[in-house]
C-alpha cells in the first residue's frame, strides 16, 4: 500500500509546528507518555534509549539477578498501519482532543469527507509524536501487568526485559509480556 506525500503551504506548516509545540508541551508537562517511551523528542537519541537498557541490566547483576532475559519487537508498517480509532482512545485517554476529517480541496470544490481508518502522514514533522501517543498503551500496558518485567520504546522499536533469579520464572514473565504486546 502507497500513501501519498503531503505537500503542504507555509502556512499550514506554520499551524502544524504550533501543534506539534502545544503537543508535545502537554506530554512532557504533565507527563502524558512513559518515561522509557523515547524517540521522537527534541535531544534525545537512540544513545538514551541504549543506555536505559544497560542501566537495568547493570542494575540487576549488581543486586544479584543471574537471568536477564531481553525480547526485541520492531512494529512493521509503523505509521501506515496506525489504526486512527486507537490513536483517538489514546489521545482522549489523555486529554488531547481529536481530530478532523479528511476533505481534499481544489480550486473548483472542496471534496465529502473521505473515510481513512489507517495511516498517519509519513514525513510529516507530527508524525512521530502521534506515534509515540499511538504506541504508548503498549508501554505501558506491559509495564503495569508482569512483575520484573521493564520495557522501553523508541518509537516503533520496544524492548522487553525480565528480571529474575531463575530461568524458567524468567521465561514465563517473558512469554505473559509478550502475549500482552501482541494484544
Amino acid at each position: 500500500m502507497y500513501r501519498s506525500v503531503a505537500l503542504l503551504n507555509t502556512l499550514s506548516k506554520f499551524l502544524k509546528a504550533i501543534i506539534i509545540c502545544r503537543i508535545s508541551y502537554a506530554m512532557e508537562s504533565k507527563g502524558l507518555l512513559p518515561s522509557s517511551h523515547l524517540g521522537g523528542y527534541k535531544g534525545i537519541s537512540t544513545d538514551h534509549a541504549i543506555q536505559i537498557i544497560l542501566n537495568q541490566i547493570c542494575g540487576a547483576w549488581g543486586r544479584g539477578h543471574a537471568v536477564i532475559f531481553m525480547l526485541l519487537l520492531d512494529i512493521s508498517g509503523t505509521y501506515n498501519n496506525a489504526h486512527h480509532l486507537q490513536l483517538l482512545h489514546n489521545m482522549k485517554k489523555r486529554c488531547l482532543g481529536h481530530f478532523v476529517p479528511t476533505k481534499i480541496r481544489i480550486p473548483e470544490e472542496i471534496s465529502s469527507q473521505i473515510p481513512i481508518p489507517t495511516g498517519i502522514l509519513q514525513g510529516s514533522p507530527i508524525s512521530p509524536i502521534l506515534y509515540l501517543i499511538y504506541n504508548a498503551d503498549l508501554i505501558e500496558d506491559c509495564a503495569d501487568i508482569v512483575n520484573h518485567t521493564t520495557i522501553s520504546g523508541w518509537m516503533d522499536d520496544v524492548a522487553l526485559i525480565t528480571i529474575d533469579n531463575i530461568e524458567t520464572e524468567t521465561i514465563r514473565k517473558l512469554q505473559k509480556a509478550s502475549k500482552i504486546a501482541d494484544q
